[in-house]
């Protein structure tokens, strides 16, 4: 789809650090951002990452936190105009939502909320394609996306599904937090607001049959767009995700800047799920450099494939 939305505001929370700059000095520095484990059924070694920074009693008061450290951030960066803004967001399976909602209810940041959903999508790319169809309803809205498949490792493990010191293809568990504000054109140009990115062009595939599926995004892609620019995406190093992204670059390689070299996400915080694709947004936010365009290819731990050319 062809489209002309804005970011606004965006943040994001890693195991890395408790906002993009943070998480992004971290990663660029390249501490230790990985902890290792052992597979309780098979003794081999893996890497997983965990937002160990917060110190809660329950995993609904720690993503309660980790939202407000998003929200703190985000509705700091709009004008009073603005507020109470529409939230919509998702949690990870391993989150009680009902309990969630009622701890979010009485934190500091619920009175700024004018309407509240827990929206419930399968992937990363479903979540944006929301994200973007709300904008049908709201002239801005807040969207958060929280995951962790740093809890669902064990069921990940016995799925054979993780990288391990036995395993060579695989995902690295991790979790973390993304927001970002998205706004139509007519209100970016009539309070005449600062904006982070634009979206110029949006497309998903929801087929789950194929290994090529992001093949035939590019090449759709590559008839309604000039360049594609350089590459950001959250793919793993899983079997089905590597040999994807071999097949979308064979497919126009020369419509990229250094395709053989993109910024992957998952090298810098792990696997972090659903929350990556917005995650993408807000790198594309932090990065000085890549303004004039950029493809952010979006990849989920299925075959949901979406692809988001943005720019400044």
């Amino acid at each position: 789809m062809s489209l002309e939305k804005f970011i606004i505001a965006s943040e994001l929370v890693t195991p890395s650090g408790m906002n993009s700059s943070i998480s992004m000095s971290v990663a660029k520095a390249e501490l230790s951002r990985f902890a290792s484990q052992t597979c309780p059924t098979t003794d081999k070694k893996y890497a997983c990452a965990s937002i160990d920074f917060i110190k809660a009693d329950s995993l609904e008061e720690k993503w309660v936190e980790v939202t407000n450290l998003l929200l703190d951030s985000l509705l700091q960066q709009i004008p009073p105009s603005l507020k109470p803004i529409p939230m919509l967001i998702t949690l990870p399976q391993s989150v009680k939502e009902n309990e969630f909602n009622e701890k979010f209810a009485t934190s500091g940041n619920s009175n700024l909320i004018s309407h509240y959903e827990v929206i419930h999508c399968d992937s990363g790319p479903a979540l944006v394609e929301q994200a973007i169809k709300s904008l049908d309803r709201h002239d801005a809205v807040l969207v958060v996306g929280l995951d962790s498949l740093f809890e669902a490792r064990l069921g990940l493990l016995e799925a054979g599904e993780v990288l391990t010191s036995g395993v060579p293809w695989g995902v690295v568990p991790s979790e973390g937090g993304a927001g970002v504000i998205l706004a139509r054109r007519n209100l970016v140009e009539t309070l005449k607001l600062n904006h982070e990115a634009k979206f110029n062009y949006f497309s998903v595939d929801y087929s789950g049959s194929s290994r090529q599926a992001l093949m035939s995004l590019v090449r759709n892609a590559s008839r309604n767009m000039a360049h594609l620019g350089r590459i950001y995406t959250n793919k793993t190093n899983s079997r089905s995700h590597t040999e994807d992204y071999s097949f979308a670059l064979g497919a126009r390689a020369e419509k990229f800047a250094a395709p053989q070299q993109p910024l992957a996400i998952d090298k810098l915080w792990g696997t972090m799920g659903k929350c990556s694709s917005l995650a993408l947004m807000c790198v594309f936010a932090s990065q000085d450099s890549d303004k004039e365009g950029t493809t952010l290819m979006m990849f989920d731990q299925g075959f949901h494939r979406g692809l988001l050319f943005i720019e400044y």
